[in-house]
């Protein structure tokens, strides 16, 4: 398994998608999965400077499953892209509960949404990355992904301009 952090979120916003851009600790070569818009609102928002509680009046998802996961003492080890079939990619979060370690199918986007809000490691099947992996641009843009989609890493950056994991 390759350890990878989330390098960017690129936004078509009349299109209603979204990629999120998983890179190596090199930034040099990453992986992108396509996700629908209303998911990458959830990620972003994740990263902002200024975030929002998450506590509000309507719990986002990542957020309600990290409560569930405290309020039955289990925890979140990390979460691993393992394999991807006609063109969808698939994950398992790894959960620890009393002591024993579930592996739970999950989509990659719900899947690393709650990896970084309880700031859990990431990772990527090398299978995958050799299969799948691309040379990164800059703002870790992939190299198919059509100029129209709109990098969100301003919104999440720090003031350094490092990759907040």
């Amino acid at each position: 398994m390759i350890p990878v952090t989330l390098m960017n979120v690129f936004s078509h916003g009349e299109r209603g998608e979204a990629c999120l851009v998983l890179a190596e600790e090199s930034g040099q070569r990453g992986l992108s999965i396509f996700i629908g818009s209303g998911i990458m609102t959830l990620v972003s928002e994740l990263f902002k400077k200024k975030p929002r509680p998450l506590k509000n009046p309507r719990p986002l998802t990542y957020s309600f499953f990290a409560s569930i996961l405290d309020a039955v003492g289990a925890e979140l080890v990390e979460v691993r892209v393992v394999d991807q079939v006609d063109k969808t990619f698939r994950a398992v979060a790894i959960v620890r509960a009393g002591g024993v370690e579930h592996s739970i199918d999950a989509r990659p986007s719900d899947a690393i949404s709650l990896a970084t809000c309880m700031s859990r490691p990431i990772f990527v099947a090398e299978e995958l990355m050799a299969l799948s992996g691309q040379s990164l641009g800059a703002e870790g843009r992939p190299p198919e992904l059509p100029e129209d989609f709109v990098s969100m890493r301003g919104l999440w950056s720090d003031d350094s301009g490092t990759t907040v994991s």
